[in-house]
């Protein structure tokens, strides 16, 4: 994984032709462009300033034309401010090496992420950053926002394979002065796009539990517009009773681009099925659940000097879920839900100074049969006899958003503020100011300070949610929070390094406790929470220190330390944090095409996991217990084709990660990926690398 911190504006290269060595204008030191691949992955090279080089070295090399490349760190000018944010990057490189077959499988890999999976392989996981909940990580897809309103156990329903993805990027903070209220602790952007190159490849899997998945991907360019298309199916009987899933997906995104003017669009759709062995109460372990997914985005751009941006886009999402799969008239839901969104943006860069400023719109809205307020319209659901959804809610919101950027050598200030008029809330327009700073000691050696003011909306599971373990709670207030953070970062030939320290004080954090008296979850708002906590990270590249000539290719090391006090005594939470949470990867070459990489992960969670004792009928909380996992992979990639064997949980260690839901032991799976390259009219087989 890649970390930088940004400080400059936003940098365009339209085409390299180059015969020897080049120097990119966005770093501080030479960059062998050797490859498309080598070229990409040097650019997301962590801790990188953007500033100006123009040395050159006369030695001789392949000549390469290179589409147009923005390097950001992110999709447009408007995603994670510029000055003085943490952004980590997991580039195409990374994604190819991991042991991993879903995006929170790849998630758990990083230190300061807490992946809290129920289903295995993608089927269900939660993501929490820096002490928050899961319903405080926004999740955007090319910068498009497709966080779910209705609960945040939905945020990882995305109809895209990693096969599919360009790169990942994670910003660690509040980001409400630029996304709005669900960015309430960070926000991930993953980003895909069409290769320069016409290409097809294709992934077969097969493994433990009568594991399956299929995978193929294209990226043709028909004329000024690139077209990428994703298709995907992963299914399996299940490591437990009622763990069986099958998921479904088709993604397709086109691009058009001409000169200062571009255009993206992007839409796809997923299903699943899946049991849901005590997902959500500890008491019903044939739980089952059903649901699809569609999504569609627009966004244009246009200018230079001055760029305006706008973009519109709709999530929908229909679930139906069982209490007992065996039994839908014992309880069952059908909910359906739809979002809209619209955003513009204008951009302008004078000198030193870059000012942004925005407006955006969103309307969030439910039918169901459990959630929300009686419907005096009953919608009958599609092929159901005689049930409709008899509940309905809506809500929207506006916000205005204006940043400054100021550019001053080493030292580099941004300030700006988010001002949203929510419906809910109405009476009470929010506002959150942040401030960011950064100074450079060296080119390679910087600091950093941030403070920002976020604050997140209930959603409507927490308002309105009722079952036989659940009981929603309409009076919530939204939660607030107050954050800081410094750090210092550095980067050298091979190594990169960070270190940054965080605290936040929030106010009426909404967070699920645990009833004796109802046996019940209920949300409530927490007078008081207070996080602290560390973020250690480094990165070893062997490779470029022995011109590719070391057999350890890379090496990595992370550590997160979370301290969160929360004015709850007496009171058991259905959702904990990490409090210790280690990682180490490396990645070797063994001989000639063979290659492995391996990943560590120690993990201590704070407080306890509800469990039910079905003779004695009653319920006991079992603290969590620390755990290490193991995966790893090793792979033989010849010219065509791309053989590989990787184990998850490789010491079959038995742990809970959410709620009272075991996660599956050691599971082997194998399988080959073919390559594709298109050259004008010619196809060849071959090892394809997305930049």
């Amino acid at each position: 994984m890649k970390n930088f911190v940004k400080t400059f504006n936003l940098i365009h290269f339209r085409q390299w032709s180059r015969k020897n060595y080049a120097v990119l204008q966005s770093f501080s030191r030479l960059i062998k462009i050797c490859s498309l691949n080598t070229a990409y992955t040097i650019i997301l090279n962590g801790f990188v300033p953007v500033s100006a080089q123009t040395d050159s070295l006369q030695i001789p090399a392949p000549s390469f034309d290179i589409e147009e490349i923005e390097v950001i760190g992110q999709l447009n000018p408007t995603v994670f401010p510029p000055v003085a944010r943490l952004v980590s990057i997991i580039p195409r490189e990374e994604i190819d090496a991991a042991p991993v077959q879903s995006l929170p499988d790849l998630l758990e890999h990083l230190a300061f992420i807490d992946v809290s999976q129920r289903g295995a392989n993608g089927v269900q996981a939660d993501m929490t950053i820096r002490g928050g909940s899961f319903d405080h990580v926004m999740v955007l897809l090319n910068g498009v926002v497709i966080s779910d309103p209705q609960t945040g156990h939905f945020n990882f329903d995305i109809p895209i394979d990693l096969e599919a993805i360009r790169r990942i990027e994670i910003l660690s903070g509040p980001a409400a002065r630029v996304y709005g209220p669900g960015a309430f602790t960070g926000a991930v952007n993953i980003v895909t796009k069409p290769g320069p190159d016409n290409y097809s490849k294709a992934t077969i899997t097969a493994g433990d539990h009568y594991y399956r998945r299929l995978s193929a991907t294209a990226s043709l360019k028909a004329g000024d517009i690139n077209n990428l298309f994703n298709i995907g199916h992963s299914a399996s009987a299940g490591y437990a009773a009622n763990t069986d899933f099958s998921m479904g997906h088709i993604y397709y995104c086109g691009q058009y681009d001409k000169g200062d003017h571009s255009a993206d669009i992007q839409a796809g759709y997923q299903q699943k099925a899946f049991g849901a062995n005590g997902f959500y109460s500890p008491r019903y372990p044939a739980q089952y659940e059903e649901n699809n997914t569609s999504l569609f985005s627009l966004n244009m751009k246009t200018g230079t000097t001055v760029v305006f941006q706008s973009s519109a886009y709709w999530r929908g999402k229909q679930d139906h879920y069982l209490l007992q799969r065996s039994n839908p008239g014992f309880y069952q839901n059908f909910h359906r839900n739809n979002v809209f969104g619209m955003q513009l943006t204008g951009r302008f860069t004078s000198g030193k100074s870059t000012a942004t400023a925005g407006l955006g719109m969103r309307s969030e809205n439910i039918i169901s049969t459990r959630i929300g307020l009686d419907n005096p319209h009953p919608v009958k659901v599609r092929n159901e006899d005689s049930i409709y959804y008899s509940k309905h809610y809506n809500r929207s919101s506006l916000s205005y958003f204006q940043e400054q950027v100021l550019d001053l050598g080493k030292l580099s200030v941004a300030a700006g503020i988010m001002i949203n008029w929510y419906s809910d809330f109405s009476d009470k327009p929010a506002c959150y100011p942040g401030l960011d700073i950064n100074y450079s000691f060296t080119k390679g050696i910087r600091t950093f300070i941030s403070l920002n003011r976020t604050l997140r909306f209930p959603t409507f599971t927490d308002m309105f949610y009722t079952d036989p373990s659940h009981q929603g709670n309409q009076f919530l207030e939204p939660d607030r929070m107050i954050s800081a953070e410094a750090g210092m970062h550095a980067e050298f030939s091979v190594l990169s390094a960070s270190i940054a320290l965080h605290r936040s004080a929030g106010k009426d954090i909404i967070d699920w406790l645990w009833l004796n008296e109802s046996n019940q979850y209920s949300p409530v708002n927490i007078e008081r929470m207070t996080t602290t906590g560390i973020e250690i990270m480094a990165a070893l590249s062997l490779q470029e220190a022995f011109s590719g000539h070391s057999p350890l290719v890379h090496v990595a090391l992370g550590y997160n330390y979370l301290d969160v006090d929360k004015s709850i005594p007496r009171s058991v939470a259905k959702y904990y944090n990490l409090k210790h949470k280690l990682t180490f990867s490396f990645r070797n070459k063994i001989f000639r095409n063979i290659s492995s990489a391996w990943y560590l992960s120690y993990q201590d969670r704070m407080g306890s996991t509800i469990r039910y004792d079905d003779e004695k009928d009653s319920y006991a909380a079992i603290p969590y217990r620390p755990f290490l996992l193991i995966d790893g992979n090793l792979s033989w990639e010849t010219k065509r084709v791309t053989f590989f064997v990787e184990s998850s949980n490789l010491l079959d260690c038995r742990y809970v990660d959410a709620g009272s839901v075991i996660q599956p032991g050691r599971w082997i799976k194998a399988g080959i990926r073919v390559n594709m390259v298109f050259k004008g009219n010619k196809c060849k087989f071959g090892s394809h690398k997305q930049p």
